[in-house]
């Protein structure tokens, strides 16, 4: 037992034990904003903006995965049938650029695949969930969640071929690669767009989880009238 009367313990203020306590409680707090900034990223703000009316040509089966994307973005969505289609009412949010985007992020086809080389390693069956991810350095990805035989078959592919990459192919076109050098959780892969400016990364990571968390679509889907306000 420490002797209460020793000196060396009268050197020990409670300032120096906090400046002790300062970097832990720095890592703890900067792991609490991270959570956070993660959670507002995936449920999105409120709708502030004037109401938009979209008519759009599709089939009844494309109305589920287009309100669950709208879902994903934190807006909800009234929708009504319409000859050859149906019309989708929603409050859009208050920043004009996001806002302006969304009509085309709707319709986007989703068609996704993972391919190795010229081998089909996955496509949207085979995804479970897509969202955007931060990691420590604030470098923004969407990450893809796979299911058993995929995240099984990619594990080995990663494996055989360390130097090789993943491709992700949306709608027909080559978006983006991951290295396969790059550690990741078993069962998810990640991929960022081409380019520096950290802005358009994040919105397109960002039209992407929404895409491919609810693609593809089943049909079609053309906006053939836009609205603002009250019909």
């Amino acid at each position: 037992m420490a002797d209460p009367n020793d000196p060396r313990l009268k050197m020990r203020p409670l300032v120096g034990l906090a400046i002790l306590v300062v970097p832990i409680v720095g890592v703890l707090a900067t792991f609490v904003a991270y959570g956070v900034l993660v959670r507002a990223g995936l449920n999105g703000r409120q709708a502030r903006s004037e109401d938009v009316e979209l008519r759009l040509l599709a089939c009844e089966e494309a109305i589920d995965p287009i309100v669950a994307r709208l879902a994903d973005m934190g807006i909800e969505a009234k929708t009504r049938p319409v000859p050859g289609g149906f019309v989708l009412k929603y409050g859009p949010p208050a920043d004009a650029t996001v806002a302006a985007s969304i009509p085309a992020t709707l319709v986007r086809p989703g068609k996704m695949e993972i391919n190795w080389g010229r081998h089909l390693m996955a496509t949207n069956a085979q995804v479970t969930s897509a969202e955007p991810r931060l990691d420590l350095r604030m470098a923004s990805y969407v990450v893809l969640r796979l299911n058993p035989s995929a995240a099984l078959r990619i594990k080995d592919t990663v494996h055989n071929d360390p130097h090789g990459s993943l491709t992700l192919r949306i709608d027909d076109q080559d978006m983006a690669e991951m290295p396969n050098s790059t550690p990741i959780a078993e069962g998810e892969v990640e991929f960022a767009p081409r380019t520096d400016d950290d802005e358009e990364r994040m919105r397109t990571i960002a039209e992407w989880a929404v895409v491919l968390d609810h693609g593809p679509l089943p049909c079609p889907a053309e906006i053939v009238e836009r609205e603002n306000g009250e019909p």
